[in-house]
Parts: C-alpha cells; sequence; structure tokens
C-alpha cells in the first residue's frame, strides 16, 4: 500500500507526458463573460499547457476547499469535545451532589430509626414494669389479678 501511491504517481506523469507530446497543435482561447464586458484571449501556446493549467487550477481548487472545509470540521469538533468535557463535569458534579444527598438522607433515616427504636425501647420497658407490678398483684391475692387484668390495657 505504501508503493501505491508512488506507482500511481509516476503513471501520471506519464500519461502527462504521453499527452503533451501527442497534443502539440497551437491553440489559442478566447473566454468573454457579455454581461460583466469581460473578455479574455490568449496567444498561441500548445494544448497541452492549456489543459494541463485547467488541471492544476482544479486541483488547487478542490485541495483549497478541502482544507476550508476539513478546518471548519475540526473546529466544530474541538468545540464539541469541549462541550461534552463540560457536560462530563456537570454530571460528575451531580453525582456528588446526589451522593451527598444520599449521605444525609441515610443519616436523618438512620437518626430516625434510632430515635424510634428508643421509643419502642421505652414503651417495651414501660410495658415489662407493667407486667412485672401485675404479676406481683397476682401473686398476692386472686381477685385483685381479676381486678387488675381488667384494668390493664393489653
Amino acid at each position: 500500500m505504501r508503493y501505491f501511491w508512488l506507482l500511481f504517481a509516476c503513471a501520471f506523469l506519464g500519461f502527462g507526458v504521453l499527452f503533451a507530446d501527442q497534443n502539440q497543435e497551437m491553440v489559442t482561447i478566447k473566454f468573454s463573460l457579455k454581461w460583466l464586458n469581460f473578455y479574455l484571449t490568449t496567444g498561441k501556446h500548445p494544448f497541452f499547457i492549456s489543459f494541463f493549467a485547467t488541471l492544476g487550477i482544479g486541483v488547487f481548487l478542490t485541495t483549497s476547499y478541502f482544507f476550508f472545509y476539513h478546518s471548519y470540521l475540526r473546529i466544530r469538533i474541538k468545540s464539541q469535545e469541549s462541550e461534552i468535557f463540560r457536560l462530563k463535569k456537570l454530571v460528575l458534579m451531580e453525582r456528588e451532589k446526589q451522593k451527598k444527598l444520599d449521605q444525609g438522607k441515610t443519616e436523618s433515616n438512620q437518626k430516625r430509626l434510632e430515635q424510634e427504636n428508643q421509643q419502642t425501647v421505652e414503651v417495651e420497658e414501660e410495658i415489662r414494669k407493667e407486667v412485672e407490678s401485675s404479676e406481683v398483684v397476682t401473686v398476692s391475692s386472686e381477685e385483685t389479678n381479676h381486678s387488675v387484668k381488667s384494668e390493664s390495657p393489653q
């Protein structure tokens, strides 16, 4: 593949020499734009010079167009890459913010759960105390036991 372009250039040069050798007729180029009042007439020269000049101008114009269009696309790509970088930065910042909020929520949930557990433990202790006090009463007499059971909210 490396030598393909070299072979292609040599073949193109060879065909160019053959074309120049076979087209030695003298020509005069006349070009006019009547609506601009522009007229161009060249002196007599061989045909291959006009042909290669036209070919060279076409290659120059297409290469120039490609260069400017390619530069424009590179600028757009660069701006889009910077936009992508900025957006990725924003996403990371939002993720960090979300993690902090989640940590805050888990901490507040843990505090709330600890408070609920504390309240549950306190209520269980109160119930245990009431049960213990009612057992003491039941040991003393059966009549009070019935009255305590009817009074206790179980």
